[in-house]
């Protein structure tokens, strides 16, 4: 009997929790669906027969501190971009009011960045930039407001993030014509889907979103598939 009652206590104490913790990670890993990639395909620049995903290119443009953002700015990060203006009153409120409490939820994540591009080159200069991140109380380095050289911005907009359509002579008009989010990863491909910025509902599915694509993350740093 005592024999018996040994091998229970060993059994509670050391086996039951490997077997336990060995079922959740196996339904964890059962229940894991990576986030859709919704970037458009491309072919193969290798030759390959099998296309490939389109991946955000090169932009270089400027924060509200000033200084310069380009796509290395974002490597190795998951970024979150909408398009606004300084003036553009209530529907940017709204959006920046959810952008603001992600970026409270993510004060302390390296790997996650905010960012917001002006449709109002003309008017939103750096200084202009620098006051309007006061009245939205975005954080330097975090959430970064970006502005440049209306061309730049134009096919940025239209031919990188797919707000469309969008040309230097749309940006003077100062409208708004998409308030929806873009959720993007690492590799600078669309994730999930474009989220309504002005909906509750969507903009909570995209926090969801993010949290399975940082776990996503973290599988492809343990190995080695992203460089630090």
């Amino acid at each position: 009997m005592k024999k018996h009652r040994a091998f229970i206590s060993l059994f509670i104490v050391l086996i039951l929790p490997l077997l336990v913790y060995g079922f959740l990670k196996l339904v964890s890993v059962q229940n894991y669906k990576p986030i859709e990639t919704i970037s458009e395909k491309i072919p193969n620049p290798g030759g390959s027969p099998d296309s490939v995903f389109k991946s955000i290119g090169d932009f270089s443009l400027v924060t509200q501190t000033g200084e310069p953002f380009t796509r290395d700015s974002l490597k190795g990060k998951i970024w979150v971009i909408n398009l606004f203006y300084s003036r553009c009153g209530e529907t940017c409120d709204r959006i920046h009011s959810k952008i603001s409490k992600l970026q409270s939820d993510y004060k302390d994540d390296p790997d996650v960045r905010l960012l917001s591009v002006t449709i109002d080159p003309a008017n939103d200069s750096v200084p202009v930039l620098q006051a309007y991140a006061k009245s939205v109380e975005a954080t330097p380095y975090r959430w970064y407001l970006l502005t440049g050289n209306p061309e730049q911005i134009a096919k940025f907009i239209s031919e990188e993030l797919d707000y469309k359509p969008a040309d230097a002579t749309d940006l003077s008009n100062k409208t708004l014509r998409e308030s929806t989010l873009r959720l993007v990863d690492w590799n600078g491909l669309f994730r999930g889907e474009y989220y309504e910025g002005t909906e509750e509902d969507k903009v909570v599915r995209m926090a969801q979103h993010m949290v399975l694509l940082q776990k996503e993350m973290q599988t492809a740093k343990a190995h080695n598939e992203i460089l630090p």
